[in-house]
């Protein structure tokens, strides 16, 4: 059941996350094939769900989704050196809510 629920709030996500796919500026990564759109996710079953749900998304939006595997530490480092930047490494960034407070600290 919970790994049902898990799926069905990444696919969720990844719909939301649509208007991505849809958008064609510079500063993203646009290939033959549409948009590329970068996530940053916990490895394991985290990236394990969304890779195996992403298929028909990108099917439906011509779009490409690249699934990046970090362990918790990595998406710290990796948000926290970014968050600055006006194009970062990553459209979509797995963030556990503990640490919410310090990137929006980071980023005011």
């Amino acid at each position: 059941m919970k790994k049902k629920l898990f799926a069905i709030i990444l696919s969720s996500f990844l719909c939301i996350s649509a208007v991505a796919c849809g958008n064609t500026d510079s500063a993203r990564n646009v290939s033959s094939s549409g948009t590329t759109v970068k996530i940053a996710a916990r490895s394991g079953s985290h990236c394990d769900v969304i890779n195996a749900v992403k298929a028909d998304f990108e099917a439906s939006h011509n779009c490409t989704i690249e699934v990046i595997p970090l362990s918790a530490n990595e998406i710290h480092d990796n948000a926290l050196a970014d968050i600055g930047n006006s194009a970062g490494k990553y459209d979509i960034i797995m963030i556990d809510d503990p640490l919410m407070p310090e990137y929006i600290e980071k980023r005011c």
